[in-house]
């Protein structure tokens, strides 16, 4: 088991041309637009996002969103990085 103390980095795989951008769990960023093929992934500021609930739930909630969504794939994959050798 991993929890989220133990993701080291979260990446982002872009559906269209495959390369990567790692970002800090404690600093996620998101473009609006990725770098490398102009690839639109947000279409509002995430910024401007506010939890209606605790962000406990919000995550447990997104996780199942984003699961039904990968069926129709989407712009980019979100990939979480961890240490082998400290999770466990």
């Amino acid at each position: 088991m991993v929890g989220l103390d133990d993701v080291t980095a979260v990446s982002f795989e872009c559906n269209r041309c495959r390369t990567r951008v790692s970002v800090s769990p404690d600093d996620i960023r998101l473009p609006h637009q990725y770098p490398q093929c102009n690839s639109v992934w947000t279409f509002n500021d995430p910024a401007s996002f506010h939890s209606v609930t605790s962000p406990q739930m919000n995550f447990v909630s997104a996780v199942g969103q984003i699961r039904k969504q990968l069926v129709n794939g989407g712009p980019f994959k979100i990939l979480l990085e961890f240490n082998e050798a400290e999770a466990g």
